[in-house]
């Protein structure tokens, strides 16, 4: 709108002067122009407002200004493409020009907007071209023109090259009032009324999780718990809640998922009744280490395990983990019976009859005390084996095999790791009871019976260390050593034990089809045994071997003791 000058003044700046008929001084006559052209303007703030003028409201135009509404436009423009109509029409874009856009269709990539005065490019404060989706469809875009492009000053990021939208929540926090391990009780205040997908809670913990365990949150249920990363088969494990963490709680519509501790740090039980379940637990525990201050005990139903290999392939039972030494594998004993000792075996001679007779009697023996059976079929492999490092314990359990000959078929496995087994038998296998290669095998009141070849094998290296116990009616020796390996056998208890191998202290090789012991480029020592009733010979040293004895019972030996002989091997005795 132009000014409009008094009437009849050609002066377009001219002023407006008022009459004083005292001085005789006409006034300025105001032309039409003059009250039309403002009224006009009004009313057009008020129309393209999209108000409707009004006698009876004098701030109308104050209202549409206040509303923006003439700079809010909406798209009718293609994909990356917008175009907009303001009204009144743009003809130039002004340094400043703030428009209000409602876009019709996604951006896909680099976008740009024709306002009525061309085509000029959509960039992002930083300059940067938009990406795909930071113009949603339906979405609100705010753009101000800086003289050559439109800035998009509300970005928010949706797209690949944004910073990403930002969004803060309070995340709900309470104590848990637990009394009791594996439930946790969580009254939040304000109180959680109802539990929907992607619910997030924390909770301070109150007792360490000994199994699987729920949460009730302000009185609504218990949910499960499952742990971030845990097997289908163990959802959580002992100490993956542990007192005194505060724990962040994910709801997915059915469990609550934690991030759990990584460490067990209490004794912890686990009850099994089947090889997978045993196989699926090595692999939970894999996730965790267990502390100095924790220990594992996975305790074995009664009843019989095998003889089909589990999922290491190669054993029906195979025991791992880097904390091997602080986990139990315990089978459970017949109501009121004990393992057996040497005192329960029948061993009436080495001649394949006795010993066929014996290991008939005596697999009626051990299953009436074993509840826990592990059996092996006719192929080659373990019953049980540990691989890794530490050295795991096997407790009362008894092994069994197929009681014929089956060539490199072993009771108890341990290959370059190491096993301590109390209180277990292998019987009737089909090459060997306890085997080690360049690893560690200890024994407490273990015993191998029946087996087709070999009771007790260390090999490449390896070590034995057998207390109590002993070797009964193997097909051919008892006890062996080669190439470099060491096996040294004692009384249960040294101190307490009495001489000479009085059961049931010593360790006892009795009746088997070869010899008792038998020492290749190795070392067997006994102590306080009894070696007797061996086919062929009761000790043997070959090839630079020792056998060494003290205070034992043995009958029969090669060399004889205290000479040299059998490719320069020693035999001593002690006692």
């Amino acid at each position: 709108m132009k000014y409009v000058q008094p009437y009849g003044i050609t002066d377009p700046e001219a002023s407006y002067i008022n009459g004083d008929p005292s001085i005789g001084r006409q006034g300025s006559i105001p032309p039409a122009a003059a009250f039309e052209n403002p009224m006009r303007e009004l009313v057009h703030i008020i129309t393209d407002s999209l108000l409707v003028p009004s006698d009876s409201d004098l701030e109308q135009c104050a209202k549409g200004i206040r509303s923006q509404r003439m700079n809010y436009v909406e798209d009718t423009g293609s994909a990356n493409n917008l175009s907009v109509a303001l009204t009144p029409p743009l003809a130039a874009y002004s340094l400043g020009l703030v428009l209000r856009v409602k876009v019709h269709t996604a951006n896909t990539g680099a976008a740009t907007i024709d306002a009525g005065a061309g085509r000029v490019p959509i960039r992002k404060p930083n300059g940067g071209e938009v990406a795909s989706g930071d113009l949603p469809a339906a979405g609100l875009i705010e753009l101000v023109y800086d003289g050559t492009v439109f800035q998009m000053i509300n970005f928010g990021g949706a797209g690949s090259g944004g910073p990403g939208t930002i969004f803060q929540i309070n995340i709900p926090y309470t104590v848990d009032t637990s009394g009791v391990a594996n439930t946790v009780i969580a009254n939040f205040s304000p109180a959680i009324t109802s539990l929907t997908a992607g619910v997030i809670v924390m909770v301070k913990i109150a007792n360490t999780n000994t199994s699987n365990s729920n949460i009730n949150i302000n009185g609504l249920g218990n949910v499960p718990i499952k742990a971030q990363g845990g097997h289908a088969s163990w959802p959580l494990l002992p100490n993956d809640i542990a007192a005194g963490d505060v724990v962040v709680l994910i709801y997915d519509g059915t469990s609550f998922w934690i991030y759990p501790n990584s460490a067990i740090n209490i004794a912890s039980l686990f009850n099994v009744t089947t090889v997978a379940q045993i196989d699926s637990l090595f692999a939970a525990l894999g996730r965790k280490r267990i502390s100095t201050t924790g220990t594992v005990r996975i305790l074995m139903a009664a009843g019989t395990y095998g003889p089909a290999f589990g999922a290491f392939g190669n054993a029906v039972i195979t025991a791992f983990h880097p904390d091997s030494d602080r986990i139990t594998v315990e089978g459970t004993m017949v109501a009121g019976q004990s393992p057996p000792t040497t005192a329960n075996f029948q061993r009436s001679g080495s001649s394949s009859s006795a010993r066929a007779a014996d290991s008939a009697f005596n697999i009626s023996m051990l299953r009436a005390k074993y509840a826990t059976e592990v059996q092996i079929g006719s192929v080659a492999g373990a019953a049980m084996q540990h691989v890794g490092p530490g050295k795991i314990t096997f407790k009362n359990i008894l092994v069994t095999g197929p009681n014929t000959t089956v060539s490199g078929q072993r009771g108890f496995s341990a290959d370059a790791s190491a096993l301590f087994c109390v209180g277990c038998t292998a019987w009737g296998i089909g090459d060997t009871g306890y085997a080690v290669t360049s690893g560690r095998i200890d024994t407490q009141d273990s015993h191998a019976s029946g087996c087709a070849s070999r009771g007790f094998v260390a090999g490449g290296g390896s070590t034995m260390g057998l207390s109590g116990g002993g070797a009964y009616g193997c097909g051919t020796n008892g006890v062996e050593a080669s190439t470099g390996s060491a096996i040294v056998t004692t009384p249960t208890d040294l101190a307490t034990s009495p001489p000479n191998g009085t059961l049931p202290f010593g360790f006892s090789s009795q009746c088997n089809g070869s010899y008792g012991t038998y020492a290749q480029s190795s070392n067997i020592y006994v102590a306080r045994g009894t070696i007797i009733l061996n086919a062929i010979q009761d000790m043997v040293a070959n090839n630079m071997g020792i056998s060494a004895q003290f205070m034992s019972s043995v009958t029969t030996m090669s060399p004889a003791a205290g000479t040299v002989g059998n490719l320069n091997s020693i035999s001593i005795n002690y006692g």
